[in-house]
């Protein structure tokens, strides 16, 4: 019966050793698979690298999303760098936008000085077809003249000349018109109208032109103009404010009849008259202002006026 007892007892103690020891195997097993931190001898919690990895990629879809910190700096600073880029750019821009309005500014100077007016165009123009038409006349006024006579002869008794010098006149300003033609012809069928030598002919040529103011006078020449129902005067159509016109006291409507001196018959008259002498020297001028001759000294370059040409009984 003891036996019985002893043998038992050893059985129980075995079965149970046993159980503990499949418990402790258990335990770690199961310990091992859930990833629980662990304390080490330190005191110090410690993540398995499963943890560890999880902690990683939480990081990561912070950073993708909003950015790291040294990302955003960098943003900032290229962001910067395009705006004071941008600012630069516009500043040249302006730079340039300056200079460029500077230089308009002097090319409308010029061109104010330089196209007075567009009708002496005109007026240089119906003088030409005019000196070149020819009819008859059995009288011109109360001057006779022979049948057949050119109009400018006639024009040319009709402002005081004698026929005979008249004739003469229209003689050679007949001859240099075939002259000239005659030049063009034989340079275009020879082939050296291009050469240097057809310019060189034809500046002589030139040099024999009849120039009729120089041949008849100012007085005469004012009076042919007339007769010949060409313009003779300029008249001021507006003033720049500002403009030496306007400083010396000229005024609208005025008719200018001397520039330096020297009569003025045409705007291109006045025009190369303002561009001879020194520029910014003081010059006399004469204008007539409702039937009053005034003088003026002004200032020799631009005037700073527009003009028009009229056409005015010498007095």
């Amino acid at each position: 019966m003891d036996d019985k007892k002893s043998g038992s007892l050893v059985v129980s103690s075995a079965l149970a050793l046993c159980a503990g020891v499949l418990g402790s195997l258990f335990t770690l097993l199961v310990t091992s698979n859930l990833n629980v931190p662990v304390i080490n001898t330190q005191g110090l919690v410690s993540i398995d690298a499963t943890a560890s990895t999880g902690t990683e990629l939480t990081a990561g879809f912070r950073d993708s999303a909003f950015g790291s910190s040294d990302q955003q700096s960098s943003d900032t600073r290229a962001a910067h760098d395009e705006l004071r880029a941008a600012m630069q750019d516009a500043s040249d821009e302006r730079a340039q936008l300056a200079l460029t309005l500077t230089r308009l500014t002097r090319q409308i100077e010029d061109l104010e000085s330089d196209a007075i007016n567009l009708r002496s165009i005109a007026d240089l123009s119906e003088s030409a077809e005019s000196e070149q038409s020819s009819d008859d006349f059995s009288d011109f006024g109360n001057i006779p003249v022979p049948p057949g006579t050119s109009e400018r002869v006639s024009n040319l008794v009709a402002a005081g000349v004698d026929y005979d010098s008249a004739q003469a006149l229209q003689n050679r300003q007949d001859s240099y018109q075939l002259a000239r033609l005659e030049l063009f012809d034989l340079a275009e069928r020879e082939g050296w109208i291009e050469s240097d030598q057809f310019s060189t002919e034809l500046e002589d040529l030139d040099d024999q032109r009849l120039d009729l103011r120089e041949e008849l006078g100012d007085e005469q020449y004012d009076r042919y103009l007339f007769e010949a129902g060409r313009n003779n005067r300029v008249v001021v159509q507006s003033i720049i404010p500002g403009s030496a016109a306007e400083l010396a006291g000229l005024q609208q409507q005025d008719m200018v009849i001397t520039y330096a001196s020297g009569r003025v018959f045409s705007t291109n008259d006045l025009q190369q008259a303002t561009r001879q002498g020194v520029r910014g020297e003081l010059v006399p001028m004469q204008v007539e202002r409702q039937g009053q001759s005034l003088f003026f000294d002004v200032s020799r370059g631009p005037l700073g006026v527009t003009l028009s040409s009229a056409k005015q009984s010498p007095s």
